[in-house]
């Protein structure tokens, strides 16, 4: 989410979070550094080429889910501008065919007199790495490197080699663990907003907007009117049998 913070929270423009990140990272970290004390027996992590791979695009994947969560949150921001849309395709080429057109239907989403949220634009819910607990879509919804698999009875979602392969090192440590979806399973969307206190102070206005528009702001009523719930997919899995062991 640091890549989410660099490039979608700053107005004025520079290096991208990527151009920062191969800056820091590949060429002074791993190259300048620890490329030198590999005759002493340090070595790059073994999952580093992995990062390279899913950098260029997992940071804007992380945005687009985060954004379209928007109600789950406690926080407002607007959605990127043409101008920043623009910025994303110079520095990230590619990337309006791969997301341009869900920040166009964002924007639109963010009246709430459309009476939809972005989150039903999908077909379900991202699993969440037991280990990590991140959405397991990176590096981008074409090209998933997550993954379900069984153990003792309970299925377990991993968002890469790396967290299975930490997941097999020690599961007694994930065990008990529950994600979010798994907490949350079988709410209404309006119901954990209660829940959980993310109303103002008059009992009615979401903390959490799609936008700065003091406007037209969200209420409980209209998450109420959507009715949207919140549904854990490895429980659907489990029960349309669509489970890789």
């Amino acid at each position: 989410f640091v890549h989410v913070v660099y490039d979608y929270f700053q107005k004025v423009r520079g290096d991208s979070y990527l151009e920062k990140w191969n800056e820091w990272l590949v060429e002074d970290w791993a190259g300048a550094y620890i490329a030198k004390l590999e005759p002493f027996g340090l070595k790059i992590p073994r999952w580093f080429d992995l990062a390279k791979e899913r950098m260029p695009w997992a940071g804007h994947t992380a945005a687009m889910l985060a954004f379209a969560a928007w109600p789950l949150s406690y926080w407002r921001y607007d959605p990127p501008t043409e101008a920043d849309m623009d910025w994303f395709e110079t520095k990230s080429p590619g990337w309006y065919e791969r997301y341009g057109a869900f920040w166009n239907q964002y924007r639109e989403l963010c009246d709430p007199q459309q009476g939809t949220i972005p989150m039903q634009g999908f077909d379900s819910l991202p699993t969440l790495c037991r280990v990590c607990q991140m959405p397991c879509v990176f590096p981008n919804l074409e090209n998933c490197h997550g993954r379900v698999r069984t153990h003792e009875g309970r299925l377990h979602a991993f968002c890469s080699d790396a967290c299975e392969f930490i997941f097999g090192e020690s599961p007694h440590r994930y065990l008990h663990a529950k994600a979010f979806d798994e907490i949350y399973d079988g709410w209404s969307l309006s119901e954990f907003i209660r829940k959980n206190g993310l109303l103002r102070a008059d009992g009615k206005t979401l903390l959490a907007q799609p936008h700065l528009d003091r406007d037209r702001m969200w209420t409980i009523d209209d998450i109420d009117a959507i009715d949207f719930e919140i549904k854990n997919p490895l429980r659907v899995m489990a029960e349309e049998g669509s489970v890789a062991s």
